[in-house]
């Protein structure tokens, strides 16, 4: 019924905006629609077409209801996992820089360790001849006579 409706308004503002007839055929098809409009048995589907969407707008709205507390629960699930997820990659993250800089500083201590040691057994000594550098004579290359 509200479909035959509607195409009889829009055949009806259609065959208004689109005549040339003028205004007795605009008054014509006015008091047809106001007639239309206020007759006894439309406007009786109108008031059962009222106190159906008033019946129908709790369980709508409980319905529209429903659907938003799912919705916030997915999101809020979303969040929940995206957010341990992240929290997970920090900690692995975390666990490997903490390796590095263990593996690092290992590095290092034993880079120090090794000078040390190299430093500490120095005595001045050649380790080939076991002379100390000021018994170490210069080495003179002959280099022949250059004139």
């Amino acid at each position: 019924m509200l479909k035959k409706a509607i195409f009889l308004v829009g055949a009806g503002v259609g065959f208004v905006l689109g005549t040339r007839a003028g205004r007795e055929t605009y008054d014509k098809l006015r008091a047809q629609v106001t007639g239309f409009v206020n007759d006894p048995k439309v406007q009786q589907k109108v008031n059962q077409g009222t106190e159906w969407a008033k019946e129908k707008a709790p369980v709508v709205a409980d319905k529209v209801q429903e659907g938003a507390e799912k919705a916030k629960n997915a999101a809020s699930d979303a969040a929940s996992t995206i957010s341990g997820k992240a929290s997970d990659a920090a900690d692995t993250v975390s666990g490997k820089a903490s390796d590095a800089a263990d593996t690092v500083s290992a590095k290092a201590d034993q880079a120090v360790g090794t000078a040390k040691d190299r430093t500490s057994h120095d005595d001045g000594t050649d380790p080939d001849t076991g002379g100390t550098s000021s018994d170490y004579e210069p080495h003179v290359v002959d280099q022949g006579d250059q004139h």
